[in-house]
């Protein structure tokens, strides 16, 4: 029983001197494959779960080119998710997102742009309501 206990304390020993991974560049790489999954349901989440971390470039980025994703919920999640953010960095997404040619998804840009304060965002959804956007 003795050599038993040794082993397991070696092997204790030695699984505790390798070095973790960094959890923050997995969780990265996580993120980005579910970003360009086959599965539109899968980028959605994961445009949603970018929510959840501190504003930055690498994020912008990646969002940026979620705008594009043929999936219209997807590109909704990355709207949700910019103005889940309340940062004036997102502003240039958010008015890239005015273009969408589907209403929804521009409509709720203008949305977000407007709650931001933002000049584009108040024209869009007064143009709305006069009828002149297809947004209407």
């Amino acid at each position: 029983m003795g050599i038993w206990a040794v082993m397991a304390l070696g092997m204790t020993l030695a699984l505790g001197q390798t070095r973790p991974p960094d959890v923050t560049q997995r969780c990265w790489e996580l993120l980005k494959v579910a970003a360009q999954d086959k599965n539109p349901d899968v980028r959605k989440d994961a445009a949603e779960a970018l929510s959840l971390v501190p504003v930055n470039g690498k994020i912008l980025q990646q969002l940026d080119s979620m705008l594009g994703d043929h999936d219209v919920a997807v590109r909704l999640a990355v709207v949700t998710t910019l103005g889940d953010f309340k940062d004036k960095r997102t502003l240039p997404l958010l008015r890239k997102a005015l273009a969408d040619p589907v209403p929804e998804v521009d409509f709720a840009a203008a949305r977000v742009l407007y709650q931001l304060h933002d000049p584009e965002g108040e024209q869009f959804l007064l143009a709305v309501v006069a009828g002149e956007s297809k947004g209407s």
